[in-house]
């Protein structure tokens, strides 16, 4: 029979010890690593030099993260106003006369420039349709401008909806939404998409929290080649003599449960065999 002597005892009892203490070094480091990273950010309520009427900003230092850019031809304007807005006094407002109407966020942090990322990204938006016979989208793209994501947000005269488009197809699912009212638009997109990649939006109630709708399907772009990456969104309205309003705009990488289950992991590892030499230098 073999002996177990009081060391290995005393030693087994001292490596039990460590579990808890190592779990709870595991939820921590898997928690921390799991906070999402903001990449774009703005409510348009207090970043000078707004004022009721002003243009949105174009360029660094005129926003909480990242770069805008606009588009606006014959008629159309891009406006914070506060005769509406979700958020304390303004939003943004984007009308279409007959020429383009398009708002550009791209990705940047903390004013650093503008980045990409391969990583997984949630955009989120709040809306309100505020005109009938509205046609207005939301597109997320990569650095060659190929849309890989895209919402569609319509209103008529007694009804409106929203809508996706995967695989250059619209979606024949709807969700229904009601005119001069807060919505929030979730779109959750994949890391390092390819042509079997599936994006995600949702629609909630203007607190953020209660579900309206929304689906899952294939990613809009056709041709990958290079296009694994994403740099910034666009919102626009494309009905003539229209508007659309938007209010706390965010993207945000979020990081893969692949990549927090291993930095977990190693940080597991490592405050096991730290304690271990401290114990036995001990």
């Amino acid at each position: 029979m073999k002996t177990v002597t009081p060391n290995k005892v005393g030693r087994f009892f001292r490596v039990a010890t460590y579990f808890p203490t190592l779990i709870v070094a595991f939820i921590v480091s898997v928690a921390a690593t799991h906070a999402a990273t903001n990449i774009f950010q703005e409510n348009f309520d207090n970043t000078p030099p707004y004022n009721d009427g002003s243009n949105v900003p174009v360029g660094l230092n005129q926003i909480h993260y990242g770069q805008w850019n606009t588009n606006t031809g014959t008629g159309s304007t891009i406006t914070a106003v506060t005769n509406t807005s979700l958020s304390s006094t303004r939003s943004v407002e984007i009308h279409r006369g007959t020429g383009n109407a398009i708002l550009s966020g791209y990705f940047g942090t903390n004013n650093a420039g503008v980045i990409t990322t391969t990583e997984s990204i949630r955009f989120t938006a709040a809306f309100q349709l505020t005109v009938t016979n509205t046609t207005a989208e939301v597109w997320i793209r990569n650095t060659d401008s190929t849309v890989m994501g895209y919402v569609q947000l319509r209103s008529f005269n007694s009804t409106a909806y929203a809508r996706g488009l995967f695989d250059n197809s619209y979606s024949t699912n709807t969700v229904s939404l009601n005119l001069n009212t807060w919505y929030y638009l979730d779109i959750l997109m994949p890391a390092n998409p390819s042509s079997s990649s599936q994006y995600t939006y949702s629609i909630y109630q203007s607190n953020g929290t209660t579900y309206v709708g929304g689906e899952t399907g294939a990613l809009f772009a056709t041709n990958f080649s290079g296009s694994t990456n994403y740099r910034y969104f666009t919102l626009q309205t494309t009905t003539d003599n229209t508007s659309i309003n938007f209010d706390n705009i965010t993207t945000q990488i979020i990081p893969e449960p692949t990549t927090l289950g291993l930095l977990g992991a190693v940080g597991v590892v490592a405050l096991f065999l730290r304690r271990r030499r401290r114990n036995h230098g001990a």
